[in-house]
């Protein structure tokens, strides 16, 4: 059998990009469109079964998977701008009620992050996130256990930084230059437990 997943955007990014996060993984890359053209797609994704379609207007696109087997079953992720990216696999594999643990992932460009992070409730905790490019715009998002991607913050030049869906107040990032974007939590609590990616 197959499957077709549609994505709509509202604004005109140009790139359409589609990520696939199996159980208990992070999330991996299937490929990107630019526009109408020829998609380019990771290796581990081929051709034969997967195909990133955009259609007439810039705002919409699909992914099709074609001969669809067990190994498929994931959620599926579409993001459109002038990014991409992976989840780094957490280095803290143990937590305690009284421990909470920020795994970080790392975008397209290449990027230089803090590995994930065990604290105790009530510290605080930088997660560093650098990058080697000069791209302009940056972000960080979170992800809860089983949930979908959440934008906290974004920037889109040294000095500026915008809240997307309030986050906590005990929450902020800088943007203290082009290639660096920190987030900051402070007294962190146990429902800030999460995957932070940017």
């Amino acid at each position: 059998g197959h499957i077709e997943l549609h994505c709509t955007q509202s604004g005109s990014q140009s790139g359409m990009y589609w990520y696939q996060q199996r159980r208990g993984e992070g999330l991996k890359l299937i490929g990107h469109n630019t526009n109408t053209g020829e998609p380019t797609l990771d290796k581990n994704f081929p051709s034969s079964r997967f195909q990133i379609l955009r259609k007439e207007t810039i705002g919409k696109g699909s992914l099709k998977i074609s001969n669809l087997t067990a190994a498929d079953t994931a959620v599926y992720f579409c993001a459109f701008g002038d990014h991409s990216g992976t989840e780094q696999a957490p280095s803290c594999t143990k937590t305690p009620e009284e421990l909470l643990l920020f795994s970080v992932g790392s975008s397209g460009t290449v990027i230089t992050q803090s590995p994930s992070v065990c604290v105790k409730k009530g510290q605080s905790v930088q997660l560093q996130c650098e990058q080697d490019g000069s791209d302009s715009y940056m972000y960080w998002y979170r992800q809860d256990r089983q949930e979908g991607l959440r934008l906290l913050f974004y920037s889109v030049a040294q000095g500026n930084v915008e809240k997307s869906d309030d986050p906590p107040s005990r929450f902020s990032a800088q943007r203290p230059s082009t290639k660096s974007f920190p987030l900051n939590v402070t007294k962190v609590e146990s429902e800030d437990t999460a995957v932070y990616l940017c």
